[in-house]
């Protein structure tokens, strides 16, 4: 079974769906907020500093 879960604000996703994720796309992101919480969510093996630098340096279609 997949399930798909999208949404303009990720800290509308409940902490427990989040840390069931086997994947998660991140598309546009610029919030510090939003990366705080995927950060505490998920791990990443990165802080949220870090986090916001690699989605925001990603060019088109990366």
């Amino acid at each position: 079974c997949r399930v798909v879960l999208s949404t303009q604000s990720p800290k509308d996703i409940p902490q427990e769906f989040l840390e069931l994720c086997s994947l998660t796309v991140m598309h546009r992101m610029f919030s510090p907020t939003w990366a705080k919480h995927l950060c505490q969510s998920l791990y990443l093996g990165m802080d949220s500093t870090e986090l916001l630098d690699a989605v925001s340096s990603c060019g088109v279609g990366e």
